[in-house]
This record gives structure tokens, sequence and C-alpha cells, in this order.
């Protein structure tokens, strides 16, 4: 499910690097991945060990010639480690995406000792990494999620296209958020915002939710099974939006594989999240110069600099939503201000090419 992965390991390929990526069959990661021509190897659906998946790592190793593991889930990293067992010169690195819970039990302490480096893309994560996982603090490193910049373009065109199929005006203000419909992703908050916007406001601004329920498998007549409580919370927004009539203010288009012309025909995004690492959908929205809405929750306080470069409300409140909402549709200068410092961030910092040769040295050993 993790696409941004996904691009790291396509970025890898370009540079002459050959991944073999061990991930779940028909998964959209496993599509996307033999779209882009790199090899996959089925694993296991689920589990911390899977003996199988042990196995299939481990004759790659000798078979292949495989000098680096990169685990990428906290579930990974156990076959991951295993894998390596008995080959010395093999390279184990792994990036943490999710929160960071305390494993510094002895059986952690085991599974990350033949860790060689921690990465992580946030300086706030990597401090509770160093604390609460058992490895060295030589071994934990930043490295930003890497975009590829030049993907971000504002194409006027393209915006006023879309905008006019999706019925916004040119003087209506589009908030969107981005990413899993899910409870804590703040999904229902972010509509339920919608509803406690002065009257004057509502004129003049729309919202727009872009994401599908977290799918666990597309089923042989290709329908497709979902996660209950993620389908749950799915079902009760439609709802929200039908019973007061949202339907032409709360606009729903479902996952978008090409997201950018989306982010292209808004004005603000939206990150309602009650708790978010560090997200990738944040740093995409400000390539593309947008002001950030974002919840005062893990790394997105880092990414918006403390609301230097974004408005931060409280997580799991429609009313510190809407606060941000109106504030931002009657404040024109900080709109363009905030977008214009989250754009310079993400150019700076989260280059897709300065993430890769950074990615590269930590293979090579250099």
């Amino acid at each position: 499910m993790e696409l941004y992965v996904c691009t790291l390991i396509a970025a890898l390929s370009k540079l002459g690097w050959r991944p073999i990526v061990l991930c779940v069959p028909g998964s959209k990661t496993d599509e996307f991945l033999r779209e882009h021509g790199i090899e996959t190897v089925p694993a296991a659906k689920s589990g911390y060990f899977n003996f199988a998946d042990i196995l299939r790592v481990r004759r790659l190793i000798r078979r292949r010639g495989v000098t680096v593991i990169h685990s990428h889930t906290r579930f990974d990293i156990w076959t991951a480690s295993f894998a390596v067992r008995g080959f010395p010169r093999v390279k184990l690195f792994h990036s943490v995406y999710m929160n960071v819970a305390p494993k510094r039990d002895a059986l952690h302490r085991w599974i990350y000792g033949r860790v060689e480096g921690i990465f992580s893309s946030s300086e706030i994560i990597n401090k509770e990494i160093t604390e609460r996982y058992p490895v060295p603090v030589e071994r934990v490193h930043l490295l930003r999620y890497g975009v590829e910049m030049r993907e971000f373009i504002n194409d006027e065109s393209q915006r006023n296209t879309l905008r006019s199929a999706l019925r916004i005006g040119a003087d209506e203000l589009l908030y969107g958020m981005m990413g899993r419909i899910d409870a804590q992703k703040g999904v229902r908050e972010f509509a339920e915002s919608y509803m406690l916007l002065p009257e004057e406001i509502c004129d003049r601004v729309k919202y727009i939710i872009i994401g599908e329920p977290t799918l666990l498998r597309t089923e042989s007549d290709g329908s497709h099974t979902y996660e209950p409580e993620s389908e749950a919370c799915d079902k009760n927004i439609s709802a929200f939006i039908a019973k007061h009539a949202l339907e032409k203010k709360i606009l729903r288009v479902g996952f978008q594989k090409n997201f950018i012309p989306y982010l292209n025909a808004m004005d603000v995004f939206v990150l309602p999240s009650y708790a978010e690492m560090y997200s990738l959908s944040v740093i995409d929205a400000m390539a593309m110069g947008l002001p950030v809405i974002g919840t005062k929750a893990g790394g997105t306080e880092e990414q918006l600099a403390g609301g230097a470069r974004g408005i931060l409300i409280e997580p799991k409140s429609a009313a510190s939503i809407a606060r941000g909402v109106e504030r931002y549709a009657a404040e024109p200068v900080l709109r363009a201000a905030h977008g214009a410092e989250g754009r310079k961030f993400a150019r700076e910092q989260h280059s897709m090419a300065n993430t890769i040769a950074r990615l590269s040295g930590f293979y090579r050993g250099s």
C-alpha cells in the first residue's frame, strides 16, 4: 500500500540499481512495480515471522548476489533480519514511516542488532527512534522523502479545465485533502467542518476529498474487499454529505493514481490526521505551492515550521479545521506567503535526486 516506497524503488532503478522487491502479489505495490519493469517476488500476506519469506530472501542473496536488503515496515524487518544471518557482507537498512513504539526488549535488540542504518524523514521521529529503538544514535539517519519536483507544475489551463469539470467557479476556493479514507485520517472532521463555516464563507468555499477505503484484496470477479472500519468510515462520510445536501459543496473523487492535476486545481491543502509521522502528501502539496492546514501531530509541526509554513490546528476538531479554512479565506496574502515558504522548503529539502544520491551512498558504504 505504501506507494512512496514504489517511487523510491523506481528512482533507484533509473540510477542503475537492480531492485528485486518482495511484496504481496496483486497489491497496488506489485502492480506499480510491474508497470515500471521492476522484478517482484511473491510474499506472504501477513505476519511478523514467515519462514517461507525468509527462505525466499536467503535464496535471492545466494543466487542473485544481493548486496543490500532494505525493509520498509515493522513486519518486514523481522523477515529481513532473520534472512541476512550468516551473510555478513549483506547490508541491512530499515525505514520508519509510522509512529515509533518502544522496542528495547531482548527480542527486538536481536532483531535490530543486524541493522546498519535506520532512516526516517523527520528530525522529531529520529529523536524518538534513538530513545525507543535498540540502535546506536550514529545508525539513525535523516533521509527526507524524495519527490520528483519537475512533475509539480502550476498549469493554469489544466487547472481551469479540471475546475470546470468539477464545477468550481473562478472566484471559489477549493480546499482539499488526499489519503486513505480512515477515521484516523480525520476525514469525518474535515467534512463536518463545512457545517461550521460562516454563511458568507460557504458561498465561496468548496471541499474535495481524494481517496478510498483501505483495500484488502481484489476478488476474482473484480469486486473489492475493504478493511471493515475504513469502509464504515467511508459510508459514514457519504451519509453525512447526503444528510446535509452537501453533494455540490463536498466533492468525492476516489483514489487518483495521477493526483497532481487535483493539487493543481486546489487553493489550500488540508491534513486533518489524528497522528501523522511525516506526511508525504503535505510535501506534494508544498511542491505545488499550496498553503497547508495541518494538525499538531508528529512531524506535521516540523513540516509547517510551527506555523511559519502553514496553519496548525488541533487534531480531532472540526471547529479547529473550520477556523483554519476561514482564516485562509479571509487572508489571501497569508495564503500566498505560506504557499511560497512551503514550496521553498519542499524543493530544498525533498528533491528526489538528493534523496537517491544519499541513499546510494549508504548502500555503497561511502
